[in-house]
């Protein structure tokens, strides 16, 4: 499976999209749950592609990828509160 398929990359992007819009309607812990460990997941790849950047000297792709896995995790962390908080 290649990873970096652009169908993959759409698939990925429109979940994300789908998510966001789904937590700031309802506050659901297991929808949280989700969100967070969806966002967890998408920074190790993130920090996979950083590191993969890196190795092919290329600056401003691994800033990028630095940047993305930074709110990759961000979202990660401030959903597991929120869903604690959150009605079942």
């Amino acid at each position: 499976m290649n990873l970096e398929s652009t169908a993959l990359v759409v698939v990925a992007a429109i979940a994300a999209l789908a998510l966001a819009a789904l937590t700031s309607r309802w506050n659901l812990r297991l929808l949280l749950l989700a969100t967070g460990a969806f966002a967890a997941v998408f920074a190790v790849f993130d920090i996979a592609e950083l590191v993969h950047q890196i190795q092919e000297s290329r600056a401003g792709a691994a800033a990028l990828a630095a940047a993305i896995a930074v709110l990759h995790i961000v979202a990660a962390l401030v959903s597991e509160p929120r869903a604690t908080a959150a009605p079942s």
